[in-house]
């Protein structure tokens, strides 16, 4: 009854050949990481005065500082405890709506249908079997973010998080690709 989160920098050769081995996918650890792999801004990052960017800049900061604001407030929320403990959380169940689970029962169906052989998501499986609770459980992030009493996932929740989820498969596909090794090159080392 703890939860931990964890957010590591790797540096992008590091990441293909990790995300890309075998055996670190055998592992079961990757199957449970969302990543993101942006591309490098070098050469694009300009000190400039153009007013639409500053109006942007600003707006971005405001924006920033409401959502610091948010996560503030959850993090000072009180955490239920087991009786008896000092640290095992009391945890509530945030239940689906209806909507909410027929959308994430989809969701799932098509996912199991892209990790079929010869399908997009043949050679990350182990990633894709975890997209459903993935999404779920960004879906209920996000209800409690918006608020903390929620009882339930709505439908529109749950589409955001399918969204996000079907965003972080694109790029476990894309990366995975380029660091998958090429079975023919490892032979013959």
């Amino acid at each position: 009854d703890k939860r931990v989160s964890l957010h590591a920098m790797i540096q992008p050769l590091v990441a293909q050949r990790v995300i890309g081995d075998p055996i670190m996918k055998d592992q079961g650890f990757l199957s449970r990481v969302l990543i993101a792999y942006p591309d490098s801004k070098i050469g694009s990052r300009k000190i400039t005065n153009d007013p639409v960017y500053i109006a942007a800049k600003r707006k971005a900061q405001a924006v920033l500082l409401t959502y610091n604001d948010r996560i503030k407030e959850l993090l000072n929320i009180e955490l239920q405890v087991l009786p008896d403990t000092r640290a095992d959380l009391n945890l509530r169940q945030l239940d689906l709506s209806d909507q909410a689970r027929s959308k994430l029962e989809a969701f799932y169906n098509r996912v199991e249908q892209a990790s079929n052989k010869g399908e997009a998501f043949e050679y990350m499986t182990g990633f894709a079997s975890k997209a459903t609770e993935m999404a779920a459980r960004i879906a209920g992030v996000q209800t409690l973010y918006a608020n903390e009493h929620a009882a339930e996932i709505t439908e529109e929740m749950m589409a955001n998080g399918i969204t996000m989820m079907e965003w972080y498969l694109s790029e476990m596909l894309r990366v995975s690709d380029s660091g998958r090794p090429n079975e023919e090159l490892n032979a013959a080392e």
